[in-house]
């Protein structure tokens, strides 16, 4: 299915060639391949896990972290309470992957020599909690800096961007929060995060914010340019800032913004990054 959707896509690309009659017939044959696409996906998604053909959740769980540690001194301690009951596919196969894998990080990378599985079934609520006696993060040994964190409990998310940032100076990264709070919008830009999105957006401007980023972009929402662009407001501010501010409010790009003020994009990321080190 995906072979034919690449086919489709590259006939697509030069159909301006083409009679009008034939690239509407191609355009419907385009969109036909994308839907079948979708569908074929939804139908996967939804299937359970072969584990979950046999077992419930809490057994599952339990086969996975016994897998994981038969090599080990790790011991694996179950724990199920209320009614056990099979959950619609598509949840059981989430929370399924989700356990997995803070298994596999609590076998991996905490040298934990206990790790707890706790499933609680309740009238129209499941909690699923892995712990473990890992080393974790040392909290107390943080600066109280680091510990301002918008997302992340033990490091601060500026923290760990300027990290993954200083390994991999390639890595494209989009902060995805609850929070609109500015000071976290310009503490995640200035350590190097190319977007913000916030988790309540709809999923189709979520999707093209990460498209623009993959494509070597750096746009902001709207809602958080917005609020990016009234911190700024309560500084002091020239009148080039401004004026990005202002573009950028609009969902512009980085590039749509240096095209509109006959900028380059350089100049665009210095008035940012310099925006934000005055938060």
């Amino acid at each position: 299915m995906g072979a034919i959707s690449v086919q489709l896509e590259m006939v697509r690309t030069d159909s301006h060639n083409l009679g009008e009659t034939t690239q509407k017939h191609i355009q419907t044959a385009h969109k036909l391949a994308r839907t079948a696409l979708a569908d074929a996906r939804d139908s996967i998604w939804n299937m359970r896990s072969q584990v979950l053909e046999k077992y419930d959740l809490s057994l599952a769980l339990e086969r996975i972290a016994k897998q994981l540690t038969g090599d080990t001194d790790i011991e694996i301690a179950a724990d199920v309470v209320g009614k056990r009951r099979r959950l619609p596919p598509v949840v059981e196969n989430n929370l399924l992957r989700i356990g997995q894998e803070a298994l596999t990080n609590a076998c991996k990378h905490a040298n934990s020599k206990t790790i707890n599985v706790r499933i609680s079934y309740q009238n129209r609520r499941l909690e699923l909690l892995v712990s473990d006696d890992g080393i974790g993060f040392d909290i107390e040994s943080l600066s109280p800096e680091s510990k301002k964190s918008f997302g992340l409990v033990g490091m601060g998310g500026a923290e760990a961007i300027m990290a993954i940032r200083k390994l991999h100076p390639e890595a494209k990264i989009i902060v995805i929060s609850t929070y609109d709070w500015d000071e976290d919008i310009h503490r995640a830009l200035q350590s190097g995060a190319a977007s913000y999105i916030l988790k309540d957006m709809p999923i189709e401007d979520i999707a093209e914010i990460v498209r623009s980023v993959f494509e070597g972009g750096s746009s902001l929402p709207p809602p958080v340019a917005k609020r990016l662009a009234e911190h700024s407001e309560r500084e002091q501010i020239t009148e080039r800032e401004r004026e990005v501010l202002a573009t950028l409010v609009k969902g512009r790009s980085n590039k749509e913004i240096a095209v509109s003020l006959s900028i380059s994009d350089e100049t665009v990321k210095s008035h940012l990054k310099r925006r934000s080190s005055k938060s």
